[in-house]
Order: structure tokens, then sequence, then C-alpha cells
């Protein structure tokens, strides 16, 4: 019975591919459902970071950056890697958060209003400058303080982001202000031992030496490095 056997042997095969279908729709469903709860989960990876842990929720968050003398340390290199820092913690606040961005010895700015325009703030942090100042964070606390007590969101947070000199830092915190506010020190370190040296006290007065109205001017310099070295002092008068 030839026909009989035909069609056994096409039920075989159709029942194998068949079967093969089956196989392939059950893979498709498993990996649809993996990736679904994979989604729900949110996982992430943790990567090796030197900035603070921050909330993924909404928030509002003042970053203050330090612009004062000490940041110029490796022709500047210091404050390009604070400017630096402080766009990875733009991007890691994200969109949804409130940012405003404050300079140390001037508080009054850049952006010294809440706002969710992530490409203003980066800009605006672009666009900083060392200066030749001394200023303490006092004041650009305070400062932060008050831009955020206007907002309503839950988690609000302050960024320092310095050399973290002792000089810079006041010796008691207005810790009325920052209550609920999270105060982060974030840290920038030079990749060589900074000078570190000081004029500390600077005099001037009358001199007996030949000249018309001489005048003498004593400096007194202290090293505050770790070790020992040859300071050049440049006097520039206007």
């Amino acid at each position: 019975f030839a026909a009989l056997d035909f069609v056994l042997r096409s039920n075989k095969r159709l029942a194998r591919n068949l079967r093969l279908r089956q196989l392939l729709l059950l893979a498709l469903r498993m990996l649809l459902m993996a990736g679904l709860a994979v989604m729900l989960a949110r996982p992430f990876f943790e990567v090796p970071s030197d900035l603070p842990a921050v909330s993924s929720r909404a928030q509002s968050a003042v970053l203050i950056l330090d612009d004062t003398l000490s940041m110029s340390h490796g022709d500047g290199a210091l404050f390009r890697q604070a400017r630096r820092k402080a766009l990875d913690l733009v991007d890691m606040l994200g969109a949804a958060s409130d940012l405003a961005v404050l300079r140390v010895t001037d508080p009054s700015g850049p952006v010294a209003e809440l706002t969710r325009d992530t490409r203003q703030v980066k800009t605006a942090i672009g666009r900083l400058e060392v200066t030749a100042r001394h200023a303490t964070v006092d004041k650009a606390l305070l400062t932060a303080a008050n831009i955020l007590a206007k907002s309503t969101e839950q988690e609000r947070g302050i960024f320092v982001i310095s050399d973290q000199a002792a000089h810079g830092w006041p010796t008691r915190l207005p810790t009325a202000l920052l209550t609920g506010v999270h105060l982060h020190r974030v840290e920038v370190r030079p990749t060589s031992e900074p000078i570190n040296g000081a004029v500390v006290r600077l005099s001037a007065r009358a001199s007996t030496a030949p000249g018309v109205r001489a005048t003498r001017i004593t400096a007194r310099v202290c090293n505050h490095a770790a070790r020992a070295r040859k300071l050049q002092l440049t006097l520039k008068m206007e």
C-alpha cells in the first residue's frame, strides 16, 4: 500500500514541522516575558565613580563651584576637573530635577533660579572661569539655602564642588537654614602636589633708601605644603 505509506510519512513530516514551530513560539514567548520582567525591575550596573550617590527621583539641587585662586592649580586643570564633575552631576540628576548654579566668589549666579533647562545649566557651567579671589563658601551656602526654600520638591540638595581647602569653609555652617537639605562635598584633587604657599602678612612703610618716595615692602610667606620649597614672589603695583 504505497499510498498509505505516503500519507503516513507526510503526517510525520508535518508533525515535526509543527513541533518545531511550537518550540520556536514558546522560546519567543519566554524571551518576551523575561524582557518584560527586566523592564519592570529597572536594573542598573555599578560603575566606579567619585560622585555622591543621588536619588533617581526628581529633586531640587544647587551646584556650587569653587572658583577661588586655589582652584587654578595646574594651569586651571583643577577647575576644569570641577566643571566636568558638575556636568556629570547634571546628567545624574536628570531633566526632571530643578537645578541652579552658583560661584563661591560671586553667589549671585550664573544660574540663581531653579530651572529644568539642562542646556542652560550646562552652558553656564562651561563658561565659568577660575578667578584670583579668595572667598569662603558660607555666602554661597546661604544663597543656595534661600533658593531651595522656594522649592516644593521633597528631595533637596547642595553640591559643593571644590578642592575642600580648610580655609574655604566657615567655622560654623548655617545648620538652621540647611534643615531638610542634603549637603554633599564633591572633592577635586590635583594630579601633583600643589604649591600651597600663602602671603599671610604684607606691610609697607617709608624707606631710608635713596629715591623719591622710597618704600619698604615686607611680605610674610607661609608654606603649608608637606615639604619645604622655594617660593618666588612677584609684586605688581597699579
